[in-house]
């Protein structure tokens, strides 16, 4: 199998990242934190998944560890690998296989995506139909297959234009048959953990001890048998004596609490109760908001009214009246006819009061011609008026004494009505200067005209409907705080009653209680009578699988220990550059090391040559799980079901001598996956380590590293390389 490229829709921090590989040697460099483990997880999530990841928690945490922040709808890529000949397309939307209820928009398409164009939306449903255009396309990156909102994996024969159709069967066969756990413990390598050199000589040894003795470093064989010898003694302390009496004895006490428990008293109306209160509660925090709104409105309207200087609609009709008394007074004394009396009238009596005194003048001096000639009168000048005179029959000293009468009369005339001009004058200006300051108070100006009586009448019509609306409000404000008050007397009575329910639950809950420990009391002496007749069986069913573990246990040992012994002995050799030729494992599971001269106990050696050998043991167990041997070294079978497990095909010795059977090999292989494994090496072994792996391995590497002296290394060996910087 060849890794051909990928594409991030999102991941981590990864999105619309495309990255393609090379046949061999890749080094895929990034500066820490650039995202190599990232990247290196997104590769093994497209194989194997994020459904179950042993040993980094539940599919939740990865989920929720692995998808995009900004963009979590794109969460999600695809692979394109080469094997047999053909290329096949993974394409996998996490999203859809998301069991920890965070899933964004699983089965229909965000806002975003509705939105977006077909090649903008990374989730987004492709159309099958495309599926012979990407075999045309030969190896591009940019496939336009399916890749479904709600399908979590789809696989595609971009080779044939044909779609898988049982993608999770083509992918076992794919991996010929190999477990996410073999992944991790083989072709996916990785350093030790440990940090300590004695912690790292404990984590090898046992990683040796389990993979010679049960053929999977995850299993631990001694460990097995200690706990079944637990288990064991365990069992043989179980026996309870009397336990048939005691069990009696329970089971009439159940009877009594039963037929206590059932009596009406302990009728549960808890809830009934807590939804009376919580509706109570919801009604009085609707009064409440509504009767802080009437509240609001209420002191707004009274403070217009308070500003306008009105208490109630009646003060507002008083002064409306009384306006338009004032401004009807004004008009009044503003009229012509008004204005020619108040001045005409007092003309004519002052002309009349002239006239009448001149006429009692001429009359007197008619009459005495004494007084005409001592104020010199000649009242004969007058042409006609002494024969009009001496023609009436009424002597001319009583038409005068009435002339003189009419003139005073006059006189009093023009005195009152020039008093009554200055009376009315006086009383216009106060009455306009009133209405002049009604007028500014109310709607800011003083002109006595039409418009603004009409601006005044409007806004006193405002004034008195807001008035009618606080009259209004402060009625339903009377309403509502009655309800407020009729709730809170309700949610008093459901407080009492929840707290009598409560009190009862509480012994209920006592006798619940009592009851459910002897019915667990009764169950437990009932299963205790039932295990002291079984101890017997599973003690002699632990006995029997303890004594076929040994059997199993002798004779993986046999066979895959041997092999490994010798497949390990040969890679380390190779890595080690022949300082240490071969691993020895003795019958006590200890671990030792054979150089030319002499053997070394594993607990002697340096961390870097631990690391080698833990790269070597990694190697063999991933050749033993592909079926045999890989590259120069020949091909050697390993007895036992272990190379059945594979699907991946063997290629002889023979074979992989020519250039097609290299390339055959090349692909039945997995690629080999590297990170950061060589960081405890020396010049000199990384140098070894790195040319022996790719003589041993013609398949894909890819060595992620964050320093830059493999590729150094590869440079002054000339040995092919891609670099791929992240």
């Amino acid at each position: 199998m060849r890794f051909i490229d990928l594409h991030i829709d999102g991941f981590g921090k990864f999105h619309d990242v495309t990255l393609r590989f090379g046949e061999g040697m890749n080094i895929l460099y990034g500066r820490n934190e650039a995202g190599k483990s990232t990247l290196h997880a997104f590769l093994q999530a497209m194989l194997y998944g994020l459904e179950r990841r042993p040993g980094v928690g539940s599919a939740a945490r990865l989920h929720k560890k692995y998808r995009p922040w900004d963009t979590p709808e794109t969460f999600g890529g695809e692979l394109r690998l080469r094997h047999e000949g053909k290329t096949y397309r993974i394409v996998r939307n996490f999203n859809a296989d998301d069991l920890s209820g965070e899933t964004p928009s699983v089965g229909a398409l965000s806002p975003r995506e509705e939105s977006a164009s077909p090649s903008e939306t990374a989730m987004g449903a492709r159309s099958a139909a495309c599926a012979g255009a990407t075999k045309a396309a030969g190896t591009g990156s940019g496939s336009t297959a399916a890749k479904p909102q709600g399908t979590p994996l789809e696989i595609w024969n971009e080779s044939d234009g044909v779609r898988i159709e049982d993608p999770k069967a083509f992918l076992k066969t794919l991996l010929g048959g190999i477990s996410e756990t073999a992944f991790e413990n083989t072709v996916s390598i990785g350093q030790l953990r440990s940090a300590t050199s004695r912690s790292m000589v404990r984590e090898l040894k046992d990683y040796i001890t389990n993979l010679s003795t049960t053929g999977d470093r995850s299993l631990d064989a001694a460990g097995a048998l200690r706990l079944l010898k637990e288990q064991r003694s365990a069992l043989e302390a179980k026996r309870v004596p009397e336990a048939a009496k005691s069990y009696v004895q329970l089971i009439g006490e159940i009877r009594n609490l039963e037929r206590e428990i059932s009596q009406p008293e302990y009728e549960n109306q808890l809830r009934k109760y807590q939804e009376l209160r919580s509706e109570v509660r919801t009604e009085q925090v609707d009064r409440q908001t509504r009767r802080e709104e009437l509240l609001q409105k209420t002191a707004a309207q009274e403070a217009v009214l308070s500003q306008a200087g009105f208490q109630t609609a009646e003060d507002m009709e008083e002064t409306t009246a009384h306006a338009d008394q004032l401004y009807q007074l004004c008009q009044i004394g503003a009229e012509p006819r008004q204005r020619l009396l108040r001045i005409g009238l007092p003309i004519l009596a002052g002309l009349l009061a002239l006239l009448f005194a001149v006429a009692s003048v001429l009359l007197t001096a008619i009459a005495s011609p004494v007084f005409a000639a001592r104020f010199n009168l000649a009242p004969e000048k007058v042409p006609g008026l002494v024969p009009l005179v001496t023609g009436l029959r009424v002597r001319p000293s009583i038409l005068a004494a009435g002339c003189i009468g009419l003139t005073l009369l006059s006189v009093l005339l023009l005195l009152w009505r020039l008093y009554a001009n200055a009376a009315r004058t006086r009383f216009l200006r106060e009455t306009a200067s009133e209405l002049e300051a009604l007028l500014t108070k109310q709607i800011g100006s003083s002109e006595l005209t039409a418009d603004a009586m009409q601006s005044f009448h409007k806004h006193m019509e405002e004034l008195a409907r807001a008035c009618a609306e606080l009259e209004e409000h402060r009625a339903a404000l009377q309403e509502v705080t009655a309800e407020l008050q009729t709730l809170n007397n309700d949610e008093r009575r459901y407080d009492v009653e929840l707290q009598k329910q409560n009190e009862k639950q509480t012994e209920l809950e006592g006798k619940l209680q009592h009851l459910s420990n002897v019915k667990n009391r009764a169950e437990m002496m009932k299963r205790t009578l039932d295990e002291n007749d079984a101890i017997t069986v599973e003690i002699d069913a632990i006995n029997l699988a303890m004594e076929t573990m040994n059997e199993l246990q002798s004779s993986i040992q046999s066979s895959f220990g041997h092999y490994l012994n010798k497949e390990a002995g040969k890679l380390i050799a190779g890595i080690t550059g022949g300082v240490y030729d071969s691993m020895w494992i003795d019958q006590n599971l200890d671990v030792f090391m054979n150089t030319p001269g002499k053997i070394v106990p594993i607990e002697d050696v340096s961390s870097g040559t631990m690391d080698q050998i833990y790269l070597a043991l990694r190697l063999a167990a991933a050749r033993l799980i592909q079926g045999g041997e890989t590259g120069t070294t020949g091909a050697s079978a390993v007895t036992g079901a272990d190379t059945r497990t594979s699907g991946a095909p063997t290629v002889t010795g023979a074979d992989a001598g020519t250039e097609g059977g290299k390339a055959q090999l090349a692909e039945a292989r997995l690629p080999l996956i590297f990170d950061d494994s060589f960081a405890m090496y020396d010049e000199e072994r990384l140098t070894a380590a790195l040319q022996y792996i790719m003589e041993i391995h013609p398949g894909q590497i890819l060595l992620f590293t964050c320093h830059t002296r493999e590729q150094r290394i590869l440079d002054q060996v000339k040995a092919r390389y891609q670099r791929i910087e992240m």
